[in-house]
């Protein structure tokens, strides 16, 4: 697996490209099934790429309550490689980024790698004030060349497996369910 920390890093990739945006804290089971999703359309000779953040974003825009992550940059690049991708591209959440239109995030994201498909978690949003939604990035593909894939949320015991599910079973020190939902022992 490749690492790229810039947009001017990204190699050069073979096609279909199949890009999956987001945190990724944890990654647990139901970010393992988002990029179960990117590899199988990706196949065996396309690329899978996963886009985020060395720093959680929640930290740029609150600054005095810092949710504390479940797994640190290194432990999530680790545990992303396990699920056979190809290209990480890890950027820091700044001012710059934060202030980005969904629009022209991904169209300054497509100058530097030309996807072909976006794949997102169920109920993500891109972009400054979150315009990027499943209404406004579905057309926003159609009329730029690629197509969007919302992959449904998982479910466990009817209940939606989420990173901040999983801090607050930490919190109360429910260490033995919150791997559960992880999929994999903590680091």
């Amino acid at each position: 697996m490749k690492i790229a920390h810039s947009f001017e890093e990204v190699p050069e990739l073979t096609h279909p490209v199949i890009l999956t945006i987001g945190n990724f804290d944890g990654v647990h089971k139901g970010h393992q099934k988002i990029l179960h999703v990117v590899r199988q359309k990706a196949g065996p000779t396309g690329s899978a790429v996963v886009l985020t953040f060395q720093n959680h974003p929640q930290h740029h825009f609150s600054q005095d309550e810092k949710i504390p992550l479940i797994s640190s940059l290194e432990e999530r690049i680790d545990l992303i490689e396990a699920c056979d991708i190809d290209l990480v591209i890890a950027l820091p959440f700044d001012e710059t980024l934060a202030n980005l239109t969904y629009d022209t995030f991904l169209h300054s994201l497509r100058a530097h790698l030309p996807f072909d498909q976006l794949v997102l978690g169920e109920g993500s949003t891109l972009g400054k004030n979150r315009g990027g939604n499943e209404e406004t990035l579905t057309a926003y593909a159609g009329k730029h060349g690629f197509s969007v894939h919302f992959v449904e949320k998982l479910l466990i015991d009817n209940i939606v497996v989420s990173s901040g599910r999983i801090r607050s079973l930490l919190q109360d020190r429910k260490k033995k369910e919150a791997e559960a939902l992880l999929g994999h022992h903590l680091q």
